[in-house]
């Protein structure tokens, strides 16, 4: 995989174990129901949120990576990225977010069964179409998810918080 795949994989994965280390408290929630957020508000919902994000952070740090820091992408990654979104999706919004947000988590979703589709590939020795598919993940379908999340524009803490500071930081 070239140097900038491997940038954006790995940054996903840290941006999650950065912004967990900072957390401060257990904020668990349920991943098999509906974290009922909409009445609660935009700051609610984004703690909420965060709360699930913070629980992906250990598996993430348990992929393997197959060659080491540098080369391929972790295994298992799409998976993940696919379970971690999907459970991310059942927290719910404010109604007037709602439509953004689901089809932000729709794009997310797809870009890791984008992500295993590419591993599959790889595995298969199929290093072109690998490619194809992980830039699709990353640079079409994740980009465009984070757009929609960037216009509901909650207090994220740990869920795109790196895409939050990179946004502050270009204001």
């Amino acid at each position: 995989m070239h140097r900038a795949l491997q940038i954006v994989v790995v940054s996903m994965a840290v941006a999650f174990a950065t912004s967990c280390g900072n957390d401060g408290g257990d904020r668990s929630t349920s991943a098999s129901t509906p974290v009922p957020a909409a009445e609660s508000g935009l700051a609610a919902f984004a703690d909420e949120a965060d709360a699930v994000c913070a629980q992906m952070v250990p598996r993430f740090q348990q992929l393997r990576d197959p060659d080491g820091e540098g080369g391929q992408k972790p295994l298992g990654l799409g998976r993940l990225v696919e379970e971690g979104f999907t459970e991310l999706g059942r927290v719910r919004p404010p109604d007037e977010y709602a439509a953004r947000w689901d089809e932000a988590i729709g794009l997310l979703v797809e870009s890791g069964r984008v992500l295993t589709e590419a591993e599959e590939l790889a595995a298969d020795g199929a290093e072109a179409a690998s490619e194809a598919a992980q830039s699709r993940a990353l640079f079409d379908l994740q980009p465009s998810a984070h757009e929609l999340v960037e216009q509901i524009d909650a207090p994220f803490g740990v869920c795109f918080a790196e895409r939050s500071r990179e946004r502050d930081a270009s204001s």
